[in-house]
């Protein structure tokens, strides 16, 4: 369950939001602050297996000085302050019970943008154990103008592969189910410009590519169409 606090005079709790929000029809927003005051929303999770959370942020505060904080088990993982958009940001968990908080707080004087913070399309990931089987490598995206074609190497023991694409590079990746696959080969119309990522998979697990795009914890590998 979601635990609201939040300190100082006049603060109030983080609100359920339908302004702009990242994804879908709502978003958390953190209520309104005074001088040297905090908001904050926190909740328990345990994770079976090792994994990820991942969520979007953005705040309209005073740069670098009134901040979103984002914390694991009480222990500062990141913060962002400033006028920004939404933000993607992604960290690695261990299997356990863990508390998750974002917090929003300001020091002890002047204002910036609305000083607000946003949190919304917030991700609890497991990841299965790894079995014996290794990432695909060499993929090569080539495209003659009408048809996009990736190719990678044959990955010993896999029993299939898996194509992500999204046309955003920090975006939501979806599987990609309008292509055909030939082998470790996979081709379909250019319809827009995309970005991909291929996993291979057999009976047990599927292991992501990694080419390497930041975000704060965690990077992934994508194949980008020129």
């Amino acid at each position: 369950m979601w635990a609201l606090s939040s300190l100082g005079q006049g603060a109030r709790d983080w609100t359920v939001a339908t302004t702009t929000p990242f994804e879908g029809t709502y978003c958390a927003q953190s209520g309104s602050v005074r001088d040297d005051g905090s908001t904050t929303i926190e909740l328990d999770v345990t994770y079976t297996l090792d994994g990820l959370i991942g969520f979007n942020q953005k705040t309209s505060s005073e740069l670098d000085w009134d901040f979103l904080f984002f914390y694991i088990d009480n222990i500062e993982q990141g913060k962002l302050s400033g006028v920004t958009g939404w933000e993607q940001a992604i960290y690695s968990v261990t299997a356990g019970a863990h508390t998750f908080k974002w917090a929003y707080i300001k020091d002890a004087a002047e204002d910036g943008g609305t000083d607000e913070a946003w949190v919304d399309y917030i991700q609890f990931i497991e990841l299965p154990p790894q079995a014996n089987i290794t990432a695909p490598t060499n993929v090569v995206t080539a495209n003659n103008g009408t048809d996009v074609t990736i190719t990678w190497d044959v990955v010993p023991s896999a029993t299939s592969y898996i194509v992500y694409s999204s046309v955003d590079p920090y975006g939501t990746f979806a599987i990609d189910n309008s292509g055909t696959f030939n082998g470790a080969e996979w081709s379909n119309t250019l319809d827009a410009k995309k970005f991909f990522y291929v996993i291979a998979t057999d009976a047990k697990s599927k292991i992501p590519q990694t080419i390497q795009v930041e975000s704060p914890k965690v990077k992934v590998e994508k194949s980008k169409i020129k």
